[in-house]
């Protein structure tokens, strides 16, 4: 943990994260029963590009995720178990 937090901070950070990655699974979800039900051009139009920004935002989330991960589990000799 080179950049001076520690371990309980990392551990709550990455809680916080993976909460955040659920929250927007389940709103993805939604937008998709959206999209299948809705059978107006415009509206699909719009649940579509709100899918787009979605997914994006879970590609961030999980990338932040993945990097907090590493620091919790990158020097631990119990954790040796190549790439989390």
């Amino acid at each position: 943990m080179s950049d001076g937090r520690d371990l309980a901070d990392l551990i709550e950070e990455t809680s916080v994260l993976r909460k955040a990655v659920a929250e927007e699974l389940l709103s993805i979800d939604g937008l998709l029963r959206s999209l299948a039900a809705s059978h107006e051009p415009g509206v699909r139009f719009a649940i579509s590009h709100a899918l787009a920004c979605k997914r994006q935002w879970l590609f961030e989330l999980w990338a932040a995720l993945q990097e907090l991960d590493e620091g919790i589990f990158s020097g631990c000799g119990e954790c040796d178990c190549g790439r989390l």
